[in-house]
Order: C-alpha cells, then sequence, then structure tokens
C-alpha cells in the first residue's frame, strides 16, 4: 500500500532523493547479487553522481537471495511507484536498471515484467543460464531459486528454462 511504503520509503529504499537539488529528470535502480546484504554508503560514486544529473538513485531491499519472481517484481514496482507519487514525477519517467550476477538476471525479470518505462539495463556478469547455473551450482543456489519459483510455477523445469535470461531476450 502507498501509505506505509511511503511513510517507509527509506527504509525499503535505500536511495540519494535528499542528494537531488534539481530537478528529477530519471530513477536509477539497482538490483544487489546473491546474499549481498550491504548497503551502499551515501557517499558511493552513484549515489552522488546519480544527483547530480538528477537521478534518483534506488537501492530496494528486498531479500537477500531472491532471485526475481511475481512478487519481487510487484513490491519492486510499488516502491517505483510510490518514489513517482512522492515527488511529482511524470509516470513514464524513464527507469534505468543495473546489477551483477544475481542482480543481473533480476534486472532481465524486471526490464521484461515491469509496469514502468525501462529505457536502459546495464547488467555485469548475470546469471544468463539458468539451466547450467542451477544443475552445476546446485548446493549454492537451487533451494533459493526454488523457494523463489515456488509461488510461480507448478513446472519447475519449464520455468527455469523460460526464465532463463538466454531464452527471454526476444521478449524484451
Amino acid at each position: 500500500d502507498y501509505k506505509a511504503i511511503a511513510e517507509h520509503f527509506d527504509k525499503l529504499a535505500h536511495n540519494n532523493r535528499h542528494l537531488i537539488g534539481s530537478e528529477i529528470r530519471g530513477i536509477l535502480l539497482y538490483f544487489r547479487g546473491l546474499n549481498y546484504t550491504l548497503i551502499p554508503a551515501q557517499d558511493t560514486c552513484s549515489y552522488e553522481m546519480c544527483a547530480e544529473n538528477g537521478i534518483l538513485f534506488l537501492f530496494p531491499q528486498y531479500n537477500p537471495t531472491c532471485w526475481m519472481n511475481k512478487t519481487t517484481v510487484a513490491y519492486v514496482d510499488a516502491i517505483l511507484d510510490a518514489a513517482i507519487e512522492m515527488h511529482n514525477l511524470n509516470k513514464n519517467i524513464p527507469v534505468g536498471i543495473y546489477g551483477g550476477s544475481m542482480g543481473g538476471y533480476n534486472a532481465f525479470h524486471f526490464a521484461r515484467s515491469s509496469s514502468h518505462h525501462i529505457v536502459a539495463a546495464c547488467v555485469n556478469c548475470p546469471c544468463c543460464n539458468m539451466e547450467y547455473e542451477l544443475y552445476a551450482n546446485s548446493t549454492s543456489i537451487l533451494q533459493k531459486y526454488f523457494e523463489s519459483a515456488i509461488s510461480d510455477t507448478d513446472d519447475f523445469p519449464a520455468y527455469v528454462h523460460e526464465n532463463s535470461p538466454l531464452n527471454m531476450v526476444e521478449k524484451l
């Protein structure tokens, strides 16, 4: 709900809004890699560089082992909706996304499924071939991926294939 998100916005999405001295011209979302639990310092180059250029930097706080699924897309979309409302921004404001490893995978999924105007994405070493990643690294990621997928599917192997970034490029 918008009111609850707005009330707790700075805890739900670390951001640079206090540094922006001009009109907000765009939004940049950062998606974390697997188990990345650190909160970027407010003086990181992303915070300052974005602020200097009128870009609202958002680092949504979701489960650190969360592979993007329908629920996570809806949650991050709700955070974006709240930011747009709170700052009276155009609903079609340009949104850029970036992330690495699992965050790169999440960026692919968010770009495909978000209701927002995604104009650019930068992915660093994303998990692109999920069939390989899951079965070759099964001790590290299979359980967490399964946990995120179970609410979206009854056919896990088909879900893995369909949601592997290698197989969704034409849908972007």
